[in-house]
């Protein structure tokens, strides 16, 4: 048991990723909540590859976390060489944010379609062109909605942003428009 916590504590990955206490975790937890409510409550996609959605599901879910990883790399980075967290990084943070979903969108599409015309995706071919056409770039749009609350939400409680007394109520509204936007995605589309 001790063996195991000594090679955990001084794995570089382990290390470097525990440097950043929020993590994807939240991102993560916050981007599933919002798939299911989408994809099965609110509006389930009239498909005859039902029982397949879940597992399609779950492949964007890992999609989403490796490409966040990105902004935690890029936290740790910026905290580790002790910078300031001014208006550039918020620059910084918003243009990684669009870089990340224009990436997830284009891994999504491209993985997707590997697998339909490997044979891996055994889905009728009007399935997989809404599949491809409305489920995917749907869901990259929900996926930009949750990064930006995400973002605004780790600024909001990082005590390295001055001065604290406008951070807060900006980012409350930043998160308050974010959610509002979000849910007119999932509800009107």
């Amino acid at each position: 048991m001790a063996r195991t916590r000594r090679r955990s504590a001084s794995n570089p990955i382990v290390e470097f990723f525990s440097k950043d206490p929020f993590g994807v975790t939240w991102f993560t937890l916050l981007f599933i909540a919002v798939l299911i409510a989408k994809w099965w409550y609110i509006d389930p996609p009239a498909i005859s590859a039902q029982s397949c959605l879940a597992c399609v599901t779950a492949l964007m879910v890992v999609f989403a976390i490796v490409v966040t990883l990105l902004i935690s790399v890029f936290w740790i980075l910026w905290i580790a060489k002790r910078q300031k967290k001014n208006l550039l990084f918020l620059f910084l943070i918003t243009v990684l944010i669009l870089a990340c979903t224009a990436l997830f969108d284009f891994v999504s599409q491209e993985a997707f379609s590997q697998l339909y015309y490997r044979g891996f995706l055994p889905w009728h071919e009007m399935d997989v062109t809404y599949l491809l056409d409305d489920f995917l770039r749907h869901s990259a749009g929900l996926y930009l909605g949750v990064l930006v609350i995400y973002a605004m939400l780790r600024i909001a409680f990082d005590p390295g942003f001055a001065p604290r007394k406008y951070v807060i109520p900006i980012n409350l509204a930043f998160i308050a428009v974010a959610a509002f936007l979000l849910l007119m995605g999932i509800m009107l589309y």
